[in-house]
């Protein structure tokens, strides 16, 4: 709160016993105000002095002190140090994804695809989320197919993808998403119609959205609760969708509808 108001002294005031500890969050903290106010070298500095002495899982390559250190050299302009730092923990999740952030400004995707690659057997699919070599929860698939869409290697991008039986994550999945960037529609009509979860089908409806087809956001939304092993997830979407466009009633008989069924299915379906 002082940082917003720029009352520098005040903010470094609160932070410093904290950042004696050799706390690598109140060092980030720092970091970060020193960054918001134009003084990257300096945020730098301090960060590079608290990643050579803290006491911590850190050193040994892990947690989120090296992560956060490497995006905030790659946002200052040395982001080969930062790809450097990371290439040779490519087996932990977080710093494989913070890899693969940097590794663009870098001029680096195709190094980190190189090391992607070398942790997928040939053949290889994934059966689960909990896959690849520890990667999870986004596998080592997920993050190559992120830098060869960056490449514009999309069809690849597309095939490694198709190897996962789950591409979704947090609500959101990685090939429905990379078919509605792409405007590649007839596909990911396809997929939401097979993808379980629902996640393809709600991308689906809210690229409909998007292009003005509210009747066919309406449509995808009700055949997927009907379809979805999450149908009460397919219900709530379409009851916001329908409250957006002042559908209030055509809202309220959807959660209705939701919150009767189980009394309809003898209470034991949630």
């Amino acid at each position: 709160m002082l940082g917003g108001q720029d009352r520098q002294v005040e903010a470094f005031e609160v932070l410093d016993p904290y950042l004696a500890t050799g706390w690598w969050t109140a060092a980030a903290a720092t970091a970060g105000l020193l960054e918001e106010w134009g003084r990257g070298e300096e945020a730098v500095a301090l960060a590079r002095t608290r990643m050579a002495s803290t006491r911590s899982y850190a050193e040994t390559g892990g947690g989120p002190a090296p992560a956060s250190f490497a995006r905030l050299l790659a946002r200052n302009g040395l982001a080969d140090e930062a790809f450097d730092l990371l290439r040779h923990h490519i087996d932990d999740w977080s710093l494989a994804k913070a890899l693969i952030d940097v590794a663009q400004g870098a001029g680096r995707d195709e190094e980190a695809a190189g090391l992607l690659a070398a942790r997928i057997p040939a053949g290889h699919e994934c059966d689960s989320p909990w896959c690849c070599r520890g990667l999870e929860p986004h596998p080592a698939i997920g993050l190559l197919a992120t830098v060869h869409e960056r490449q514009d290697r999309v069809e690849e991008a597309v095939a490694l993808l198709s190897t996962r039986q789950f591409t979704s994550l947090n609500g959101r999945d990685q090939l429905a998403d990379l078919f509605a960037r792409h405007n590649r529609i007839d596909e990911l009509r396809s997929y939401a119609d097979t993808e379980p979860l629902g996640h393809a089908a709600r991308r689906l409806a809210e690229l409909l959205e998007e292009r003005g087809d509210v009747d066919g956001a309406i449509t995808v939304y009700r055949q997927a609760g009907n379809a979805s092993i999450r149908r009460g997830n397919a219900a709530v979407e379409l009851a916001r969708l329908l409250a957006r466009h002042d559908r209030y009633d055509d809202a309220i008989e959807v959660m209705r509808a939701l919150a009767d069924a189980p009394r309809r299915r003898g209470g034991l379906d949630r």
